[in-house]
């Protein structure tokens, strides 16, 4: 009996040297993931409405005060804590390493791990939840008078954004680029901001946000030449006014929307893929929100999505909902996928409640009405069934800029996006107390109808942006919830800025 057991031992021996290890021994690398972890306690910007002392001067109330002493002493208690659970990952799982640190829109923190120790960290004491890293793709020579907005700019440009600060989270901005002329700007207090090098007196932040282990030679630079979009998203949001382009043999006139803004390039696609030039990780993406906000961006564009997940589940959309707590406008793109899924195609982080989020419609021309890109995905959104997007805004054949002082003519929301976030920072300059959802409220119930076709008889439930009209009354109600738009048969435009027609709120 004991030769026999003896026989088996060794047959068992022979059979797992033969076969491939299953399990990682210690000489092999272990595969490194991405994730973010959060903790227990809520972000600084959770607290804005419980606690008057986040917020700053009595001019800007609806603001998160990030030097106000108790924002100080808050963060601090974050960082302790967040410190002590590191430290027990770190004696758990010694492979791992901290990548990015939040406090500001998320308690948490991003963290480099091997791919099978997840579960292992989160069930370790102090951490709230583990969330997976999930990936993210990039979706004006009449456009500004569509929504109306040189009726706002004012003698001398005077009311054009001036002062105001947008922050673009795409691919990097070329700031060489003559839409983004410093002439006539000053570099604003505690500016320029990141990598230096790479900002002027108008793009006057540049910061990289490269995931791990990437090797790409652009990844970890705020501006990559080979890559055009978050160029010609800036451009729309708050290119230079009146800048001549060469287009098709002639030259052109352009503006952004809001000419006057000051922009923050905040790089957050830096993975190259065959098919969407540089994609984007949320780890990477909360740490851009993170840092936009602590650097006292006003409103903030993203014009990038990913298939919504269950939204307790997204660490993007908690981050952007919590730079709205903050009083940071948030621009979105609703995604490019009606003509080939229908409706229900509205992508994450456009499904977070507190986003503007736009859809697309055609360039008006004379006598013809504005007309929603077959492309723009419509609500609602697949898994939280929100009543998503909030409004339209020009997003077909759009004439901006890319890199080495080229322009380039290119539709989708990605192109919508910044109009809406050039409209929010008009609007901001004209009301520094009017909170996100004002803001929101505003421009989402002043709009006129945009249609599906040029008859005028279908449609979906928002509409084209008409950011005028909310300057020519007071502040609208501050709504109790940030404003979803109704289930009728047409989109309705983001408000005109020109304050030609009477504002649907008061």
């Amino acid at each position: 009996m004991q030769r026999v057991a003896s026989l088996l031992v060794a047959a068992l021996v022979a059979v797992l040297a033969a076969s491939p290890a299953v399990a990682r021994t210690r000489t092999d690398p272990p595969r490194m993931t991405e994730v973010v972890v959060t903790l227990k306690a809520p972000p600084l910007a959770s607290l804005i409405g419980a606690d008057r002392r986040l917020y700053t001067t009595a001019t800007r109330r609806n603001r998160l005060d990030l030097r106000a002493p108790a924002s100080v002493s808050y963060l601090a208690r974050l960082a302790a804590a967040q410190r002590r659970v590191e430290a027990r990952i770190t004696r758990a799982v010694p492979e791992s390493f901290v990548r990015w640190r939040y406090g500001v829109v998320v308690d948490g923190f991003a963290l480099v791990v091997p791919a099978d120790e997840t579960a292992r960290v989160a069930k370790l004491p102090g951490v709230a939840a583990v969330y997976p890293s999930l990936r993210y793709r990039p979706t004006l020579d009449r456009s500004p008078n569509q929504i109306g907005a040189p009726a706002l700019w004012g003698p001398g440009l005077a009311t054009a954004g001036r002062g105001v600060k947008i922050g673009i989270l795409d691919q990097g901005i070329d700031q060489t680029h003559p839409f983004f002329s410093p002439a006539g700007f000053t570099m604003p207090a505690g500016f320029p901001k990141g990598q230096r090098s790479y900002t002027t007196a108008k793009v006057i932040v540049a910061r990289a946000f490269a995931p791990p282990f990437v090797a790409y030679r652009y990844a970890r630079l705020p501006f990559d030449p080979t890559q055009s979009h978050g160029t010609h998203v800036a451009g729309i949001a708050a290119g230079d006014p009146q800048t001549t382009a060469r287009v098709g043999g002639r030259n052109v006139s352009v503006n952004g929307i809001a000419p006057e803004a000051y922009l923050g390039n905040y790089k957050v696609l830096s993975v190259p893929t065959p098919q969407f030039g540089t994609d984007g990780n949320s780890p990477e993406i909360v740490a851009g929100i993170e840092a936009a906000v602590r650097d006292g961006m006003d409103v903030l564009n993203m014009s990038f999505g990913e298939p919504e997940i269950e939204p307790s589940r997204d660490i993007v959309v908690r981050a952007v909902d919590a730079a709205a707590a903050a009083g940071v406008v948030s621009a979105i793109a609703a995604g490019n996928d009606f003509d080939e899924f229908g409706r229900g195609t509205v992508a994450s982080p456009g499904n977070a409640p507190a986003a503007i989020t736009a859809s697309a419609v055609t360039t008006s021309r004379s006598g013809t009405p504005d007309v929603i890109g077959d492309f723009s995905s419509a609500g609602p959104t697949p898994v939280s069934l929100r009543l998503k997007p909030d409004v339209a805004s020009p997003g077909v054949s759009i004439l901006s800029a890319e890199p080495r002082d080229g322009w380039a003519i290119l539709s989708g929301t990605s192109m919508a996006a910044p109009h809406v976030a050039g409209a929010a920072a008009l609007l901001r300059e004209r009301h520094p107390t009017w909170t996100v959802a004002q803001i929101k409220s505003a421009l989402v119930l002043t709009g006129d109808p945009a249609f599906t076709d040029e008859k005028r008889k279908g449609g979906r439930s928002e509409g084209l942006c008409d950011s005028g009209r909310p300057v020519v009354r007071p502040a609208p109600p501050r709504p109790k919830r940030l404003a979803e738009p109704q289930a009728h048969g047409r989109r309705r435009r983001c408000g005109r800025l020109d304050g030609r027609r009477r504002p649907a709120v008061a």
